[in-house]
């Protein structure tokens, strides 16, 4: 496991996953998290959106119960990976929509896929400010380090080759 994780349950923290996207892949379970077994590895949800709500809900469900005991928590959202954010969020990029990946050409304007993609984005930002928005709620905010990464950029066929 990693080397933090493992520190972190020495000294008795409480380790959550909170994870929209599967942590079976990229494996997740056998590499970062692989000798934690009582951890949640995917969520409830049809979509990116709903598992992405849930993994708030269920967070704020721990912060909840947690009694002050220090906590790491791994929140994994996902709308972004596949453009996905609900239809009355907001879309201040337009024009935009949704893109079939199949009929991409190197003269294929982007704007609407990148609009889309940054409709996304925004969405993203808010479900941030709302873990936040708990942090302070439990009155933890400012006794708390947050981290936010992503897993990886979108490519608009900058590089002609289609994808």
């Amino acid at each position: 496991p990693a080397a933090m994780l493992s520190v972190l349950r020495e000294r008795k923290y409480l380790i959550e996953t909170f994870a929209s996207a599967s942590l079976y892949t990229p494996a997740f379970n056998e590499t970062v998290f692989t000798t934690f077994n009582n951890l949640r590895f995917r969520s409830r949800g049809n979509d990116a959106v709903q598992r992405d709500e849930a993994c708030i809900e269920d967070f704020e469900k721990m912060l909840q119960k947690r009694n002050s005991q220090k906590f790491f928590s791994f929140i994994f959202f996902d709308n972004v990976h596949g453009f996905n954010l609900p239809k009355d969020a907001p879309h201040p990029f337009k024009p935009c929509t949704s893109v079939n990946y199949m009929n991409l050409k190197n003269d294929s304007d982007p704007t609407e896929f990148f609009n889309l993609y940054k409709n996304a984005v925004l969405y993203a930002d808010s479900n941030i400010k709302k873990v936040l928005d708990l942090l302070d709620k439990y009155n933890i905010g400012d006794n708390t380090i947050v981290i936010i990464t992503a897993d990886h950029g979108q490519e608009f066929n900058e590089n002609k080759l289609n994808f």
